[in-house]
């Protein structure tokens, strides 16, 4: 137990002396674009969705415990 402490408290001093004489860098930032969310609300049943699937005509396909709808974009 004692020898864990020494160990431990060596680590803590020898950590410490690094630090002290460090010098601290700025951290650099790049802009980035902002990903966001438009949501189309579902009713109802139709709220519960199962399974989303995109096809080649890039229309949102929907399975909900209602039925199967697309998203047009507009409703």
């Amino acid at each position: 137990m004692k020898r864990a402490l020494l160990v431990y408290a060596l680590v803590c001093v020898s950590a410490w002396t690094n630090m002290a004489g460090a010098e601290i860098q700025p951290i650099k930032d790049t802009p980035f674009s902002q990903e966001y969310h438009e949501a189309y609300p579902l009713s109802g049943a139709a709220n519960d969705v199962k399974s989303i699937a995109v096809d080649k005509g890039d229309r949102v396909w929907v399975a909900t415990k209602a039925g199967l709808f697309y998203l047009d974009g507009k409703e």
